[in-house]
């Protein structure tokens, strides 16, 4: 498999979400400018909203560290009581023996040394941080492990496969990539049900893949004013309703596609922007192309920025609203940033980081609050300074019950080579009443 094409970037630790050379990441098909006369209803949340507690408050049952994990470099969460998948890479020690010289950018070496980085996937006993390698190197897998679904979709050659994480077994292949490298596009969401995998076609339209009935299917998206915009952003229950993020006249939004019949509803769209300027103040974006649906499809939260203001927002389907529920009041100086969520199964519950003055020093703080309607309550500080290890948006994981959370807690270092080192990862645990 060549390494360069099929080589899928993992973020290492929690790092500003910056807008600005990054913003091209859509993809844009015959894409034609459209005017935008009407500004998004934006509802803005002041902080006492947070604090707000009703008569089932937050409340934290027990916080336990087990001790450090050299190397993490992907959470991928829990899959029983006291276990957990992760990958591991090598620790700085391991990585200078094997790479002394300096190491040439774009380069063969340079894609072996990231590689080794990430490492492979192994199963965490968390209470005695016992390894069990999976045999699945980390940078080929292609989905993310659902809580209630302990399935995880990878690549190995020229193949995808299903491996079971219960009866530690591997499905025969479901597909081959025939004549190319399995790319970024391979990357597939989960339903929630755990029965398809859903991803993007070469022609720019979905694909699913349904595990029980062993079948494929194409449902068309791609049109001349329509195309998906992120790889994957994904969301169905089933697979017969999908929902994804998508490009209309420049105008990006959530769309929802009927598997069935084809037909495409608009769940909301972003103002107008001009992908070519420089000017953010005006700019829309759904940030890393994360989003989570509450109350049945009824409201979309996700981080993002609405016309320059950076944030994360609850659309609300009923009110055509957007409600600001966690501000940016600390405006970094690297620029616009979003903040990670993590929603529990139950979708009760939010922990997020977001970024705090200490010191006038910019750090990340973690905390934890209640879904409440549109506005997050009864919020609770975990952790302050946190380097959180994992890729972007897999650095929290929930338990199935909705009741803990795991999450590794470190420092990283930077090499000669700017390659990103984490040799202290501590596990934590915290357990919610």
């Amino acid at each position: 498999m060549n390494e360069k094409n099929k080589f899928l970037v993992l973020k290492i630790s929690i790092p500003l979400v910056i807008i600005g050379g990054c913003i091209g990441i859509n993809r844009f098909f015959n894409a034609k400018a459209e005017g935008f006369s009407k500004s998004p209803v934006v509802v803005c949340e002041d902080s006492s909203s947070l604090s707000q507690t009703d008569n089932k408050p937050l409340e934290i049952v027990s916080k336990k560290s087990y001790g450090n994990v050299v190397g993490v470099s992907e959470n991928l969460g829990f899959i029983g009581e006291d276990e957990a998948i992760v990958g591991i890479g090598l620790g700085s020690d391991e990585f200078h023996k094997k790479y002394v010289k300096e190491i040439t950018k774009v380069s063969d070496e340079e894609f072996k040394a990231q590689n080794d980085i990430y490492g492979s996937l192994y199963k965490l006993k968390l209470s005695t941080l016992e390894k069990k390698p999976l045999n699945i190197e980390t940078k080929n897998k292609l989905s993310d492990i659902l809580p209630s679904v302990c399935k995880l979709n990878y690549a190995k050659g020229n193949s995808l496969y299903i491996y079971d994480l219960k009866n530690d077994s591997s499905s025969a292949a479901y597909r081959t990539i025939k004549d190319k490298a399995v790319g970024s596009e391979e990357t597939a969401n989960w339903s929630q049900d755990g029965n398809c995998l859903i991803s993007y076609t070469d022609n720019g339209d979905l694909r699913v893949y349904n595990i029980k009935k062993n079948s494929t299917k194409e449902v068309k998206v791609k049109r001349e004013d329509l195309s998906i915009s992120i790889i994957p952003s994904f969301y169905s229950e089933d697979g017969e309703n999908i929902y994804f993020i998508g490009v209309r006249y420049q105008r990006q939004g959530l769309f929802k596609v009927n598997s069935s019949s084809g037909k495409i509803d608009v769940v909301f769209v972003l103002p107008y922007r001009d992908t070519q300027g420089n000017d953010n103040s005006t700019y829309s974006d759904i940030f890393s192309g994360k989003y989570d649906l509450l109350e049945g499809g009824k409201k979309v939260l996700f981080k993002g920025m609405l016309e320059g203001k950076d944030g994360s927002y609850i659309y609300d389907t009923d009110s055509k609203k957007f409600y600001n529920v966690v501000s940016h009041t600390v405006k970094s100086k690297e620029g616009p940033y979003g903040s990670p969520m993590w929603i529990s199964p139950d979708k009760t519950k939010v922990v997020y980081i977001n970024l705090v003055l200490e010191n006038k020093k910019e750090q990340w703080n973690l905390y934890a609050a209640k879904i409440n309607g549109n506005s997050f309550t009864s919020r609770i500080c975990l952790a302050s300074n946190i380097d959180l290890a994992g890729s972007f948006d897999d650095c929290i994981q929930w338990s199935s019950d909705s009741k803990k959370i795991l999450f590794f807690n470190g420092k990283k270092s930077l090499d000669k080579n700017r390659f990103v080192l984490r040799d202290n990862n501590e596990v934590n645990v915290i357990t919610f009443k």
